[in-house]
């Protein structure tokens, strides 16, 4: 399945799960709008986890729009908001 085009017929389960996937998406905007489509997967009470690539050394400068990108707090903080 595309992750930037996850088909609206994917709904309906219990648990979405991706490992070091959405680091590989091209951007950071583009790893956040995944994390955010793949919640339309589940169904009410249902479960997504996401591993990635983490930059726990840098608060202010990161890897973006890049093969692979790395995320920071701040991203995480974006899309839990």
């Amino acid at each position: 399945v595309d992750m930037r085009d996850i088909p609206a017929s994917l709904s309906g389960f219990d648990f979405c799960w991706s490992i070091c996937a959405l680091e590989h998406l091209g951007s950071i905007a583009q790893g956040l709008d995944f994390i955010e489509a793949s919640l339309a997967t589940l169904k009410p009470g249902g479960v997504a986890v996401h591993t990635t690539e983490y930059n726990f050394l840098d608060d202010e400068r990161t890897v973006d729009n890049w093969p692979t990108v790395l995320f920071q707090r701040a991203h995480f903080m974006e899309i839990h908001d």
